[in-house]
């Protein structure tokens, strides 16, 4: 049975009123189970090389090595990783590391570039979640909508540490990353597992999505649209409408079963050929 069996897919990435260009970059990989947001941050063109690096990377690593998992393995116990989500953390820090690296060799053009980024792994019966930045990833079941990822924020830091949330969004701007792919030399990647169950919604987006629309109306407009593609243009269409300060992304996946990575002979081979290009391509201005 084939992967777009199992999902059904809606995404739409749009620049917004208050920007010139688009540095979101949105991908969905059916035959991988992948779905991927990234949010470029960086003066001149480097927020957008940032974001394209990040997700062509996550594409290859995941089409190269995403066949030598089995679907049927257990998940961890809370709080722990798998095997194969900690090649996943193992995979983005060493994207990080790429990325930093580009920038320092290039810091007229590239210099201070970085992106946020949010992707979802589906495997079996099971989706493995990672983000770095402020990028969300939330999951709609039944008539619940939880977010799974945690923003890396000056503000959400504040927040941890006990400070109101007044007094917080007065000492520091909500949209300061406190860590980015390519912002440093080392980061934190968070990285969970979930169970997946039929009919569960997962809504990736950037936060030109949720500084402009609150929670609630996000879980509204997910709940009562008659199907995803409306949903996302919805969503979309009200982040303008409040303003749209920012590039606005969204995907929208519905799981309908187990997902099950095509085996596709020559995947790993494009993958492995991308990588080889990428590395060659670190070395030039």
């Amino acid at each position: 049975m084939g992967p777009s069996t199992r999902w059904q897919v809606a995404m739409l990435s749009d620049t917004g009123r208050g920007r010139v260009a688009n540095e979101d970059v949105i991908l969905v990989d059916r035959a991988c189970g992948l779905a991927v947001v990234a949010d470029g941050v960086g003066g001149h063109k480097g927020g957008v090389v940032a974001a394209r690096t990040a997700v062509a990377s996550v594409r290859d690593g995941v089409r190269e090595r995403v066949h030598l998992f089995d679907p049927e393995s257990p998940l961890p116990e809370p709080g722990k990783l798998s095997r194969m989500g900690r090649w996943i953390l193992d995979l983005l820090l060493g994207i990080n590391q790429a990325i930093h690296l580009k920038a320092r060799k290039a810091p007229g053009r590239l210099g201070g570039m970085c992106t946020a980024l949010v992707m979802a792994l589906f495997h079996g019966n099971r989706v493995i979640i990672a983000n770095v930045g402020d990028c969300r990833l939330y999951r709609f079941r039944e008539n619940r909508c939880e977010r799974l990822t945690t923003d890396h924020t000056l503000y959400q830091e504040w927040l941890d540490r006990g400070c109101p949330a007044w007094e917080a969004w007065d000492s520091v701007s909500a949209h300061v990353l406190a860590q980015a792919l390519g912002s440093q030399e080392e980061v934190r990647p968070a990285v969970r597992e979930e169970r997946v169950l039929h009919g569960d919604t997962f809504l990736l987006c950037s936060d030109g999505l949720t500084d402009m629309v609150k929670e609630e109306e996000i879980f509204r407009v997910v709940q009562q649209s008659e199907s995803l593609s409306v949903a996302a243009t919805s969503l979309v269409a009200k982040a303008n409408a409040a303003g749209g300060t920012d590039n606005i992304s969204v995907v929208l996946i519905r799981t309908l079963g187990p997902f099950r990575p095509r085996r596709v002979w020559w995947m790993p081979l494009r993958a492995l050929w991308h990588r080889l290009s990428f590395q060659l391509r670190l070395g030039q201005p």
